[in-house]
């Protein structure tokens, strides 16, 4: 996979990581867990918002033809969780929350497409940039 230039690639991927343990840690809490977040926002909508997230943030940081890596391993991510939350976490196994996480990815995906893709170092570059330009003198 082929990442883009970036100042900081190894914090970029760190945090990337970081959202995606978070992922896997929140849909294998015990459902009770989280009951009181439901109320608030559609249980699926939050499942897409979680897999839009990631996969947005993973188009910061890899090039366009990584897609073709990130997209299924996301769409592979939900799926697996759903069986582990089965077989291990005694939660349901919902096929919903399987498209609810695909219908993430593909939303992440256009986002990334059209939008997104590289924001990385293109946040980088706008805060390092503001930096520099601060120090320079006036000349007058």
């Amino acid at each position: 996979m082929t990442m883009y230039r970036m100042q900081y690639p190894k914090l970029w991927l760190g945090l990337g990581w970081g959202l995606v343990a978070l992922v896997v840690i929140l849909s294998l809490l015990p459902g009770k867990t989280l009951h009181d977040i439901d109320f608030l926002v559609s249980d699926k909508i939050q499942h897409a918002f979680a897999y839009a997230t990631v996969m947005v943030w993973f188009s910061g940081i890899y090039q366009r033809s990584s897609y073709r890596w990130i997209v299924p391993g996301l769409v592979v991510m939900g799926i697996a969780i759903e069986f582990l939350q089965q077989r291990y976490f005694h939660r349901h196994f919902e096929v919903r929350d399987m498209l609810a996480n695909t219908a993430g990815v593909i939303t992440g995906l256009i986002l990334a497409r059209y939008i997104f893709s590289g924001w990385c170092g293109r946040l980088e570059q706008w805060v390092l940039g503001r930096g520099t330009a601060g120090d320079e003198p006036d000349g007058g």
